[in-house]
């Protein structure tokens, strides 16, 4: 069951002809066994898909001693997952011009547009 959101942009991603790269950040919860996963709609979205599942990578922000980190491995208790060689530690700095930096390089991608600084 899809919904009409879902569809929109579902039709929007055909529709492109170029290459482009889609940062999508959520807020996570944990499950009554325990683990962290991405926070949905509900038990019904839940029981169908693992939205994580849809995604190459997936990083999750972890803090210690007021420094914040994006984790880059699963911990065993939740859906963090990046290809093995794409990040060299398993916390990396929280700062996401880098880890765009790092993906790219990775995969090959050479023809990015600058990101201007402050864009947020």
């Amino acid at each position: 069951m899809k919904t009409e959101m879902g569809t929109k942009v579902d039709i929007d991603i055909k529709r492109i002809k170029t290459c482009i790269k889609v940062c999508d950040m959520a807020h996570t919860e944990e499950t009554n066994l325990g683990r962290v996963k991405m926070k949905t709609i509900g038990k019904m979205l839940d029981e169908k898909v693992t939205v994580e599942g849809m995604f190459t990578i997936v990083l999750k922000t972890s803090v210690h001693d007021k420094k914040y980190f994006f984790t880059t491995q699963n911990n065993g208790n939740d859906t963090v997952k990046s290809p093995m060689g794409l990040f060299e530690t398993e916390e990396i700095e929280n700062d996401l011009l880098t880890v765009d930096r790092d993906i790219c390089d990775y995969y090959g991608i050479n023809n990015v547009h600058q990101i201007k600084g402050n864009a947020a």
